[in-house]
């Protein structure tokens, strides 16, 4: 290949010779590389992450020990005493007063018997009155008949646990443990004042509760001849027992109303699930930033994956996240008041499924969210609805004895609940808390339980079902959302079977194109399009265009077929909204191998029609055609993969070099050097950075260059593999004219091997670089054509620029530069009055237009001269001859002039005269409408004739 070149540089398009092959594992390393970086180098959130995970764990801490501070207190015998004769049976006879009563449904005579001991030496020197009561119903009869005489009672169900159950020798005898496999004694604690109106330590509820506590250990510890635990709030220790009973934690005690359980289980839940609102605004703050500045859009264009991308930034947050969760579980099992008995790799992994599903869901709101700032009041809202769930059903849903731990929801409330993973969380921390609290804790046995008491096995099943229901919520919402697919296409065969479907598609429309482009050659119908755009000569066309995009082996890049595209907009008065058509009735060709300029108005429907030529929009009446494939919501993927895009905004990472969006854009295309050809990637899209003067800024970070430069690598990123089809966007806007020069040469150069569609206000570059015109008015092609042929047949004429000498002093008024002396001569040269006009004066210049007459836009060649079509000397050889005659005009008529200068009419002043003139026309057919519509409503009835 012969090397194209930019001044003694050969381009990287020449020198490299690349192919390309997306990738799905190469687009989702892509993206999740530049997540990474981006976090790396802007830490700020991710500390923030960090230091809330901190605070998370303080708020647990302080938690734990506010919920144990029970505990602390009977270690300093603060416990008020059950036969203290100032507070209890007061004005009540000695025998009817009962300390301690007691009811059993088992035996419970070695519990009994160190139930005695423990009461007798706490609350010596005061004397202790017990009494057995037959059932709970005596007990319940006792105290209604004498209200104050029974100070406390205790009703035991099942005591077996700590005096049937082998000893296990290999364990150390002064850790005395409920067994594990059944670790549960049933007994219930009554007491004179309740713990709802008072403290449990001011009802005495915590003594008694100690009392028992220390009764079962000693009962189990008596079995295997070990000395008992001495009194819990004993002066002097009678027993002759030497182990130090502050080593021994109460079993059981916290399973009261203001206890551990199940309050402390209901906040550690809740603190989980603030941690999934500060996870959910992390993940809509990134996704939102790439939809606001337009990224996302820019990614999907260019052929990126939806399901790529949402899986690199799943991977992403992960990651992120997983040493946050990691902490977590190090903290809650090492810290005594958290969860010290659950196996840390089982807490791990349920936490670990917690965030993939916390991850998932929150990529899945994110599809319905437009802007960071829509995302934090949507994240609060969810926040809100689960803990609303979690507290108000967490508080009085549950049973507190243990006996039901489905929080009283069942059915279909509870099915409903669990779909939301913060919810299974915090009701699984709940169980945890619970199992903390009988000694049993927490681990991959849970998973087998089987018993009524454990919902682990269930929570954990609902648990990898809502995980993997947010997956496919997130997989269809983003097809839908961002990749325009319809709502039902996992129901298409079209879809599952694309690549079929495309190739069906590109035979029929090989077909349909064919007898569309042969129907209308232009060439057979050029007699009724030549003229200036009026009546029903609405569209016209150069001569021959339309062939040049039906010649081409592979037929048109981009063919439109009378696309229309609609939209809501408010009417002139502001007050309703009404439907406008942005594109209207667009029929055009694209030919293979070339640059085609859009041209036109703000609001004219240039970018609306490159949106639906990538596929960002789909028409709402006629098809598209592009690269040989007809546009469909799924056919689409296909296309996008061969399409490069600059934007007109730029769309960058501020925090990525150069090179480093240029490597993401090769990844997303599959870039790779050729076989047997030399270089490597780098050194392709380092050439690629010269290229467009940024070779020295390779290694810069994009937030930190100027505009223009942003513009460059903008760019250079849509030049990357060279695509079939280019789209660019105001490509050169705040380049330096230098730079823009090269640009423009860049474009040429890219036709060689991509078909490029450029919008532009710059006149000048499209002339420069276009080898082909659509001015576009109110959504249609009006006119298509070489700039040159356009110009001749609309702008009709040259520009005559005259600069006046200085007069000299003394010189007679008769001698002075005359404008309008000039502007006769100029029209007696050129044919008469209505051959020039005078567009312009200065005090130094004068500007002259001389417009071709009708009739003259062709011309025949006679024996050499050139002649317009009415036979008249054509304007064109008199504007040859002008400037090597103007010496002497100027001298004949002593015009005074210093200099002269003729040009072509440009083709913004072409522009500009036939959008005024089509502005005027589409003023007459509104008013013309808005009559008609006037007087459709005021007009009566017709009378019916008889």
């Amino acid at each position: 290949m012969q090397a194209e070149k930019i001044g003694a540089r050969a381009t990287a398009t020449a020198r490299y010779s690349v192919r390309s092959t997306p990738s799905f594992a190469r687009q989702v390393s892509a993206i999740l590389r530049k997540s990474l970086i981006t976090r790396m180098r802007a830490p700020l959130p991710l500390l923030i992450n960090l230091l809330y995970t901190g605070f998370v764990l303080m708020l647990l801490w302080l938690t734990s020990i506010s919920f144990n501070s029970l505990a602390k207190q009977s270690k300093v015998n603060n416990f008020p005493k059950l036969a203290d004769p100032a507070d209890t049976c007061q004005f009540v006879p000695a025998n009817d007063c009962v300390h301690l009563g007691f009811t059993n449904y088992s035996n419970i005579d070695p519990v009994l018997y160190q139930l005695k001991r423990v009461v007798e030496e706490s609350e010596a020197p005061n004397k202790v009155n017990f009494r057995m009561f037959g059932s709970e119903p005596e007990m319940t009869a006792y105290y209604d008949k004498f209200p104050r005489a029974l100070v406390s009672a205790v009703s035991f169900d099942d005591v077996r646990a700590v005096t049937q159950l082998p000893f296990d020798p290999s364990e150390d005898p002064n850790a005395i443990k409920l067994p594990a496999k059944q670790a549960s004694v049933s007994y219930a604690v009554f007491s004179n004042v309740t713990g709802r109106t008072e403290s449990p330590i001011a009802g005495r509820i915590a003594t008694i509760q100690a009392y028992v506590e220390f009764a079962l250990i000693n009962a189990r510890r008596a079995q295997f001849a070990l000395a008992p635990l001495p009194a819990p709030f004993a002066t002097s220790t009678k027993s002759g027992s030497t182990a130090n009973a502050s080593a021994f934690p109460y079993l059981t005690w916290i399973n009261m109303e203001q206890g551990r359980a199940p309050m402390f289980g209901i906040w550690s839940g809740i603190f989980l699930m603030y941690f999934a609102f500060d996870l959910w605004n992390s993940i809509f703050s990134d996704i939102a930033t790439d939809k606001t500045t337009g990224i996302r859009e820019a990614l999907t264009v260019q052929g990126f994956s939806p399901t790529a991308y949402c899986l690199a930034q799943f991977i992403a947050h992960m990651i992120v996240n997983i040493p946050v969760i990691l902490v977590l579980t190090l903290v809650c099992v090492m810290v005594p008041t958290l969860y010290p008995l659950a196996d840390p790799t089982f807490l791990f992994f349920i936490m670990f499924l917690y965030l993939a599903s916390l991850v998932l869901f929150g990529l899945f709101l994110s599809t319905f969210v437009e802007d960071p700032i829509n995302g934090r009041y949507l994240s609060l809202f969810v926040f809100a609805a689960c803990f609303c769930l979690v507290f108000f059903v967490g508080m009085y849903k549950w049973d507190i004895s243990y006996k039901d731990l489905t929080w009283g929801v069942t059915g279909a409330s509870e099915f409903f609940m669990y779909l939301l993973s913060p919810v299974i969380i915090a009701r699984m921390f709940a169980i945890f808390n619970f199992n903390e609290t009988v000694s049993r804790g927490s681990s991959w046995s849970s998973l087998v339980d089987s018993s009524k008491s454990s919902q682990i096995p269930f929570l954990v099943v609902f648990l990898l079902f809502d995980t993997v229901l947010y997956a496919g919520l997130l997989w269809w919402a983003d097809h839908v959302s961002h990749g325009g697919m319809p709502v039902l296409f996992p129901f298409s065969a079209e879809y599952w079977n694309a690549s079929h479907a495309a190739a069906t598609l590109d035979d029929k429309e090989d077909e349909t194109a064919a007898a569309v482009i042969g129907g209308k050659d232009d060439a057979s119908s050029s007699s009724s399009r030549t003229a200036v755009p009026d009546g029903d000569a609405r569209y016209v066309k150069m001569p021959g265009f339309s062939e040049i995009a039906k010649n081409h082996a592979e037929g048109p890049a981009v063919s439109l077929r009378n696309v229309v595209k609609v939209f809501s907009t408010l009417n002139r008065s502001g007050q309703a909204y009404i439907d406008r058509a942005f594109v209207k009735n667009m029929t055009l060709d694209i030919p293979r191998g070339s640059v085609v300029g859009f041209v036109g108005r703000n609001g004219e429907g240039k970018t609306t029609t490159m949106r639906m030529i990538c596929g960002l929009l789909n028409p709402d009446e006629g098809y598209i055609n592009v690269l040989g494939t007809r546009l469909s919501p799924i056919s689409v993927r296909h296309v996008q993969s061969q399409i490069g895009l600059c934007s007109q905004h730029n769309v960058l990472w501020p925090h990525l070099t150069c090179l480093e969006h240029l490597k993401i854009m090769a990844d997303i295309r599959g870039i790779s050097i050729e076989e047997g050809s030399e270089g490597s990637i780098d050194d392709y899209l380092l050439h690629l950075l010269h290229d467009v003067y940024l070779g020295k800024r390779a290694h810069a970070r994009a937030g930190t260059m100027s505009g223009g430069q942003k513009r460059k690598l903008c760019m250079a990123m849509a030049l990357v593999g060279s695509p079939k089809l280019i789209l660019l966007d105001e490509p050169t806007a705040n380049m330096d004219v230098y730079t823009r020069q090269h640009a423009w040469a860049l474009i040429q150069q890219a036709r060689k091997h991509s078909t490029l569609i450029l919008t532009s206000h710059s006149m000048e570059e499209i002339e420069c670089v276009s080898d082909y015109v659509a001015i576009i008015k109110r959504g249609e092609a009006r006119v298509v054509g070489t700039p040159l042929w356009i110009k001749n047949k609309y702008g009709a004429g040259y520009r005559v620029f005259v600069e006046h000498d200085v007069t000299p002093a003394g010189s007679s008024a008769s001698l002075a530069f005359q404008p309008e002396k000039v502007l006769d001569v100029v029209r007696e040269y050129f044919g008469g009055p209505s051959s020039a006009d005078l567009i312009g004066v200065n005090p130094t210049s004068v500007t002259i237009h001389i417009p071709i007459p009708e009739g003259q836009e062709e011309t025949t060649h006679q024996d050499g001269d050139v002649v317009a079509a009415d036979g008249n000397e054509s304007v064109h050889k008199k504007a040859a001859r002008f400037i090597k005659e103007w010496h002497r005009l100027n001298k004949e008529h002593a015009l005074c002039a210093a200099g002269i200068s003729l040009s072509v009419i440009p083709l913004e002043d072409v522009f500009i005269t036939l959008n005024d003139k089509w502005t005027i026309e589409q003023e007459k057919e509104d008013a013309k409408e808005e009559e008609d519509r006037i007087n459709s409503y005021y007009q009566g009835p017709k009378p019916v004739s008889s």
